[in-house]
């Protein structure tokens, strides 16, 4: 068996596949509360989640914003982690973290959460 290393060629492929890229991508992303219950798993096509990094960029930025008077909302709700899925419902979590602890108590509160996921990159 040859030794092969990924060129920066497919780490770019990697990246583009993680946004939105051939087959299924990340295209879900969960949250969850301090106790690690989910809230919900939005679609990246919902108009509250974006990707902002610019093109070639590393780490790969996903934001989530979220209202108090979003219709899911029970407030208060208390968010502490993310995690990208391909699926969803179920599967297994691409990539998963913590953030601030941040609760929405007013249907006027507002929060935006941001996921950055580091990709390996090779520079030749």
């Amino acid at each position: 068996m040859a030794k092969t290393e990924i060129t920066s060629a497919g780490y770019q492929s990697l990246r583009d596949y993680i946004e939105n890229g051939t087959g299924p991508g990340w295209e879900y992303v969960e949250l969850r509360d301090e106790n690690g219950n989910v809230w919900e798993r939005l679609s990246v096509t919902d108009g509250r989640v974006e990707w902002t990094h610019t093109g070639g960029a590393n780490p790969l930025v996903l934001e989530i914003t979220l209202s108090g008077d979003d219709p899911e909302m029970d407030l208060p709700e208390t968010f502490k982690e993310v995690a990208l899925y391909e699926v969803e419902t179920g599967g297994d979590a691409m990539a998963d973290g913590t953030i601030t602890e941040t609760t929405l108590e007013q249907p006027t509160d507002q929060i935006i959460i941001r996921a950055e996921i580091e990709v390996p990159e090779v520079t030749e």
